[in-house]
């Protein structure tokens, strides 16, 4: 009979606790509990479109709690004649203006649903991007809090709260890559998701980040980094 290898035996012990893991997983979206991705899913708008690239500027302000934003959205159409997109956004954040190649277009902005008419319609495959300026106070979402009389801002989006502070299609079916530029005022330091291609002082106290996420990830990943069990964005002080 042959020995079995412990590198097998871990590799079996690993399995059974991402088993696990994923049957305690399952048991908190059943039926009938508050973030049900089947029930968000059946009741979601049509998704006649396929989410390829975002790209964010932020402006984030610790002491007003204030945000300002604006997202280049890069679409492909899954449909004939696409004339019309619905992604989600919080009341709570106001729209300045949604442009398509420079023109400003029509939009319903309702609950947490926005509804943008395009400038023309696109065919199955075509590509075409809208941009979107807005800015308000979050009120879910994007946290400001302290940590030693220091000031931190962080996100917890998992599983719709992306919607709360930025644009996007907020939903568990779509991945997209990512590019942002964060401002913060220049005591702040930013870790995000992705790999940070560099940051620049201004001349007004704030530094801006860049972050770029080159593989596809979902709404509620975007902005966020893995610190202990917990999915967060961080803008924080150097601690000393």
């Amino acid at each position: 009979m042959k020995k079995i290898r412990p590198r097998l035996i871990l590799l079996l012990l690993l399995f059974c606790n991402f088993t696990v893991l994923q049957s305690q997983e399952v048991s908190l979206h059943k039926p009938g509990t508050k973030y049900d991705f089947r029930i968000l899913l059946a009741e979601a708008s049509e998704h006649n479109f396929d989410v390829l690239h975002y790209s964010f500027d932020w402006n984030i302000d610790f002491d007003s709690q204030h945000i300002q934003g604006k997202a280049a959205i890069k679409m492909q159409s899954l449909e004939e004649n696409l004339n019309r997109i619905s992604i989600h956004l919080s009341p709570a954040m106001e729209i300045t203006h949604i442009k398509q190649e420079q023109m400003p277009l029509v939009f319903n902005h309702v609950n947490d649903s926005l509804e943008i008419f395009l400038l023309k319609s696109f065919g199955s495959g075509q590509e075409f991007e809208v941009v979107i300026t807005y800015q308000g106070y979050p009120e879910a979402g994007l946290n400001f809090s302290t940590h030693a009389n220091q000031p931190i801002i962080w996100s917890l989006d998992e599983p719709i709260g992306a919607r709360n502070w930025f644009p996007c299609y907020d939903l568990p079916d779509d991945k997209a890559t990512v590019d942002m530029n964060i401002t913060v005022p220049s005591p702040l330091v930013v870790a995000s998701n992705g790999t940070l291609l560099g940051s620049n002082n201004n001349a007004n106290g704030t530094v801006i980040y860049t972050n770029r996420m080159r593989a596809p990830w979902r709404s509620h990943f975007m902005p966020t980094r893995n610190t202990s069990i917990w999915q967060k964005m961080i803008f924080r002080s150097r601690f000393p």
